[in-house]
């Protein structure tokens, strides 16, 4: 049970392909529960020994921001990060 911010590139193959498929068509601000099926996920391989083989996975999730380019996604992870730990 984890609740961390995190950035996913869309289409570049970078999240599970579940994952990827369940993002598609939120808009900023909005939250959904992700249900990711073992054909979308895992599979039938053990992961990092604590996902099972045939693991259906679940992820509540919101979407705070949209990058829209390099520059927009240095700011968003800045911004996580802390722009005064940064300086």
């Amino acid at each position: 049970d984890q609740s961390e911010d995190f950035l996913a590139k869309i289409g570049q193959n970078k999240v599970l392909p579940g994952f990827e498929k369940g993002l598609m068509g939120m808009r900023v601000g909005g939250k959904r529960t992700i249900r990711i099926p073992p054909s979308l996920a895992y599979g039938d391989e053990w992961y990092k020994g604590t996902i099972p083989p045939k693991s259906h996975l679940e992820f509540e999730c919101e979407l705070v921001s949209i990058a829209q380019s390099p520059q927009e996604e240095f700011m968003i992870q800045l911004k996580k990060f802390g722009v005064g730990r940064a300086i």
